[in-house]
């Protein structure tokens, strides 16, 4: 994790920075504060089935999480867990799988600068 130095955003498909053209005023582009400010997590609800995704870049991790489903999130002055629960109907419930289960979990611990 480079928190001093992040990944550069605010560049366009061609590899052209924008970012200042798309929005006037703003500091920097979204990831870059968020490094800089010691964002450890940044969730994002999305509403197609199926399309749950973690990844993480420069020490901030990106959570899509998709309908049905929640996120159960659990903070504590130690750590945050984040466990991603999937939803069915009753009667709809896939082989294998059952309404509230726990389908994908992580915990973290907070971040200390260094």
């Amino acid at each position: 994790m480079n928190r001093e130095q992040p990944a550069e955003g605010g560049h366009n498909t061609a590899g052209v920075n924008e970012w200042n053209l798309q929005r006037p005023g703003w500091e920097m582009p979204i990831h870059n504060l968020c490094v800089k400010h010691g964002v450890n997590i940044v969730y994002h609800g999305h509403d197609h089935d199926l399309l749950y995704v973690k990844e993480e870049l420069d020490g901030v991790i990106y959570q899509e999480v998709p309908q049905p489903g929640h996120l159960r999130v659990t903070v504590s002055p130690d750590e945050v867990r984040s466990e991603y629960i999937r939803s069915f109907l009753p009667g709809k419930e896939p082989r294998g799988h059952r309404n509230g289960q726990v389908a994908h979990e992580y915990t973290l611990r907070p971040w200390q600068p260094t």
